[in-house]
């Protein structure tokens, strides 16, 4: 039998400056804590661990120390990619961290994850540069034999959540045209939108991923929350794939 690939997908921690700090009420810093601290404890086989944005809510270099801090006992495990509330620091510091991953393209048997960078400096939407579309584009050249999910923090499909959709990803119509052209992209994950949703395309699945923090009520046009945190773990066997959010 071939071997089953999970990955974990943590998304929206909002750390702060202040570990004591709260945001809408939550304390970001404890959540993401009680979050890693179950992965650890019932995901022992994990082969990745994907951070699909907003791991700072304020940017704030003291915030990514935080999450270096908390990550650091699942070492090497850890990749990630940036939201619109992450600031330029996360590339520096989070680069230059030996425990944590630079790698955007990750081969899980026969298939192939994709990290995209949406964020656009101090703004909420996101954008997909010609730098990353070159990037899934020379990926996508070298794979065309495996299955590729691409992760990203931007949704690109509403999720008929009007406050969360007039942040969305910008150029989403040119992203979509460029996967209808690859038939082997068969998922996309994001983050940001702090719920998990399912939705079934013509070619693909775009699936968001649970929030650390906390949830954000479906279909909301004005800030709802929910006080539930959590993370999506996804397992990936030959052409098939298997998601499952997990609240704590």
């Amino acid at each position: 039998m071939s071997k089953i690939y999970k990955v974990i997908q943590i998304s929206d921690s909002h750390l702060l400056k202040d570990k004591n700090d709260l945001l809408l009420g939550y304390n970001p810093y404890e959540n993401l804590k009680k979050v890693i601290s179950h992965v650890q404890e019932h995901n022992n086989n994990m082969d990745s661990i994907i951070m699909t944005g907003d791991i700072s809510g304020d940017g704030s270099i003291e915030s990514y120390h935080h999450f270096l801090a908390l990550i650091k006992p699942l070492q090497s495990k850890v990749c990630w990619i940036p939201g619109n509330h992450d600031s330029s620091h996360i590339y520096k510091i989070l680069t230059e961290s030996f425990f944590i991953s630079s790698h955007k393209n990750i081969i899980l048997g026969s298939w192939n994850l994709l990290l995209l960078d949406t964020r656009v400096a101090k703004e909420k939407y996101g954008i997909i540069s010609k730098e990353q579309f070159d990037f899934v584009t020379e990926a996508l050249n070298l794979n065309h034999d495996r299955n590729i999910a691409i992760a990203l923090h931007h949704h690109p499909i509403k999720i008929d959540s009007p406050l969360i959709d007039h942040c969305m990803l910008q150029n989403s119509d040119a992203l979509l045209a460029f996967i209808k052209k690859h038939k082997n992209v068969k998922l996309m994950i994001c983050g940001h939108v702090h719920n998990f949703y399912s939705l079934q395309q013509e070619c693909f699945v775009l699936q968001s991923g649970v929030a650390s923090c906390f949830q954000f009520k479906p279909h909301m046009t004005e800030i709802e929350t929910e006080d539930k945190q959590g993370y999506t773990e996804y397992l990936f066997h030959d052409n098939q794939f298997f998601s499952k959010e997990i609240y704590i």
